[in-house]
């Protein structure tokens, strides 16, 4: 599913990526698609445990 590979997409919160990625999440909200529902995925919260800003942000 979609939302499962957007969370896969790992960018720093001050990159163009970043911001074209929450582009499309903003996109996929306004047709009922709920990324910041969808579970981030073990890796990711593994790599930013000391993080929470970064994954509250992702």
């Amino acid at each position: 599913m979609i939302l499962t590979e957007l969370r896969f997409l790992d960018f720093s919160l001050d990159s163009e990526d970043y911001t074209y990625k929450m582009k499309i999440v903003t996109f996929l909200n306004e047709k009922g698609l709920d990324y910041w529902n969808s579970k981030i995925p073990e890796k990711i919260q593994e790599r930013y445990k000391d993080d929470p800003e970064y994954l509250s942000k992702y």
